[in-house]
């Protein structure tokens, strides 16, 4: 009888444990992020993703003096595409998405113009997370995955 209930347990323990690490460490998520949708990150999660992308922008081309911008990041990560920046907030703006498929600076009504107008700021590194990880199906629970979205997005060597 002790034994009966033994492998009961065991066997419900493990298939609690397997869906628990289906879910979270396996599934992925197929749709990207509606503009409007709540994006929401640790704000570790988004600081370690900007800074990679940073760090590699800066190998690449430089230190920019006003900020990081969509075009240095798709210069250097090939793997980015214009979706991913629809919608990303920037100082004095947001990015869209046009018709064709291009990406446009729309300038914020009240916003008074900079030499830094189009450098991306935290919550626009935020949705820039999400959107390219949702499109490469991927879902971040730590600094590894976004280093696998990392290695994604970059250049094949």
């Amino acid at each position: 009888m002790q034994k009966k209930v033994f492998l009961v347990v065991l066997v419900l323990v493990l298939l609690g444990g397997g869906y628990y690490a289906t879910k979270k460490f396996i599934s992925r998520d197929t749709e990207t992020p509606e503009l409007g949708e709540p994006v929401h990150y640790e704000s570790t999660h988004v600081k370690y993703f900007s800074d990679k992308l940073q760090e590699h922008v800066r190998e690449t081309l430089g230190r920019p003096i006003e900020g990081y911008t969509p075009d240095m990041f798709e210069q250097v990560f090939p793997g980015f595409e214009p979706v991913d920046f629809d919608g990303v907030v920037a100082i004095g703006g947001t990015y869209r998405l046009n018709r064709d498929g291009t990406l446009r600076f729309e300038q914020a009504d009240s916003a008074l113009q900079t030499s830094a107008d189009g450098s991306l700021e935290t919550a626009g590194m935020e949705t820039l997370l999400a959107r390219s990880a949702s499109r490469n199906m991927l879902v971040i629970v730590d600094n590894s995955t976004i280093d696998e979205l990392i290695e994604l997005l970059s250049p094949r060597r």
